[in-house]
């Protein structure tokens, strides 16, 4: 668990004192939807929100291509053999490939 002489080696002793106090007042709140949500942390610049945003659209488009791959996979794996050698059913009947 963070502790204060943990942290207060990267925070300067006000910002670990704001800190607090939010964390306190989300954690008091935080079990109660007719508060208001409490943020502990300060929002980001409209120049990273950009980029978290670019991440998360690249992220799923990357999900979906793996989605489409595994299905694709899925497909050809239960795909009868005789149907993937190029062989018709009708030759598969005469012959046994294995």
């Amino acid at each position: 668990m963070a502790t204060r002489a943990r942290l207060i080696n990267y925070l300067s002793e006000e910002r670990y004192a704001v800190l607090s106090a939010r964390f306190a007042a989300f954690h008091e709140t935080m079990n109660d939807p007719a508060q208001p949500v409490v943020r502990v942390y300060d929002t980001l610049a409209p120049r990273h929100m950009r980029e978290l945003q670019l991440v998360r659209e690249v992220s799923a488009e990357l999900q979906q291509k793996k989605l489409d791959d595994t299905e694709k996979a899925v497909s050809i794996s239960s795909t009868p053999h005789y149907l993937l050698s190029g062989i018709t059913s009708r030759d598969s009947e005469k012959q046994v490939l294995f």
